[in-house]
């Protein structure tokens, strides 16, 4: 087998890419502060059947509930009656896609 200039050109760059790549290091995950907590009062769920990395797509309709000062544990708000979509994660947290009415 023969090698031309341009084939060890080639696997010299290919090796000094893959040594480059493999010294970066990842981003730290992010660090999230609870502000708020609250509880709902779920009319009914229903689940879409879209599954994706970061949970399951989900549309929620509520009666009311309560939200929290994180810290303090004083009550701040009153939710009132809505329907929301947002995604549910494998540990059971929601992250709604919208503002929840507050009173």
């Amino acid at each position: 087998m023969r090698s031309s200039p341009f084939h060890l050109l080639l696997a010299r760059t290919l090796a000094g890419s893959a040594a480059t790549v493999s010294a970066q290091s990842p981003l730290p995950p992010p660090h999230f502060t609870a502000v708020f907590t609250g509880k709902l009062y779920a009319a009914g769920a229903a689940e879409y059947s879209t599954a994706g990395p970061f949970g399951t797509r989900t549309h929620l309709s509520a009666t009311g509930g309560t939200l929290w000062n994180a810290t303090t544990g004083d009550v701040v708000a009153n939710i009132i009656s809505f329907s929301d979509n947002g995604l549910r994660t494998d540990l059971g947290l929601n992250f709604p896609s919208s503002v929840k009415p507050l009173t």
